[in-house]
């Protein structure tokens, strides 16, 4: 067994747990993995225990306050329950991780990770709106607003475009909008919208749409299949997933008041002109 102090470094926690030879092979499975557990050593042996999760105590004695099991013969007579004992001080002992060598090279590499992985999320609240909706003269829009106050020059009042004029397709444009004007990819985007219709679309039922090549079990295509693979597109150019969340309607959330707002105020713009070019 090779035992140089040659650095190495072990995941306890990330995409494939294990012992690595550079700092670069182990960030490959940590960066942009959620929990993620991972440090430096000089021993190799001590790497691999890191990475099965062994914690020992200082002097390397055994943990009292942690069970052994007994071998037990299958003619052997049941083992009496054991009494529970009270822990005292000297199980409640600090307990400390294997000794592991300071790398500063390391630590800031891991605290620059750890500050980008854990910024505050970007809050942005969408909405559609459908005058006279389910009717053939229904005039749709939507709605985007940022709450942070220096992004509002991004807010957003449109007329939806297109002669399907559906609050659906409204509340799933707002949402594509957003995605795409995101002022500050190094931060996540958190999207807050009413429409649990559009959150189910993305969260819940889109990987299996994917997967079906966006065809419902009857074999017609899912509704608003355009808009779905933008989004589904607009989420995998960002460099942090997105999270959804449900917003009640009308509650008197502020940030959904003002997208509500806006979505209106687009619904009765004049209709777009229709698309041309192929």
């Amino acid at each position: 067994m090779d035992r140089t102090n040659k650095k190495v470094y072990a995941v306890h926690i990330g995409r494939q747990p294990g012992v690595y030879d550079s700092w670069d092979e182990c960030k490959k499975q940590v960066d942009r993995y959620p929990g993620a557990r991972f440090r430096s050593f000089t021993q190799r042996e001590e790497a691999e225990k890191f990475v099965l999760g062994v914690i020992m105590t200082e002097d390397r004695t055994p943990d009292p306050t942690i069970p052994v099991p007994q071998k037990r013969w299958p003619s052997s007579p049941p083992a009496p329950p054991a009494k529970r004992v009270k822990p005292t001080t000297v199980t409640r002992r600090k307990r400390t991780a294997l000794p592991m060598h300071y790398d500063p090279e390391l630590e800031a590499s891991m605290n620059a990770w750890e500050a980008e992985h854990n910024k505050d999320p970007l809050d942005v609240y969408t909405d559609g709106s459908s005058l006279g909706n389910g009717t053939g003269s229904s005039t749709a829009g939507y709605g985007v607003y940022w709450a942070d106050e220096r992004y509002h020059h991004l807010n957003q009042a449109c007329r939806l475009a297109g002669p399907v004029q559906t609050n659906n397709r409204a509340e799933l444009t707002a949402i594509l909008v957003a995605l795409r004007m995101h002022p500050d990819p190094s931060v996540p985007l958190r999207i807050w919208t009413d429409s649990q219709y559009a959150i189910n679309c993305i969260e819940k039922w889109m990987s299996t749409w994917r997967s079906h090549n966006w065809k419902r079990l009857n074999g017609e295509d899912v509704s608003n299949k355009d808009l779905l693979l933008q989004i589904d597109q607009a989420i995998g150019r960002l460099e942090l997933r997105p999270t959804f969340e449900f917003v009640k309607g009308h509650d008197g959330t502020y940030g959904n008041e003002m997208a509500d707002q806006l979505a209106n105020e687009g619904a009765r713009r004049p209709a777009l002109p229709p698309a041309t070019g192929a």
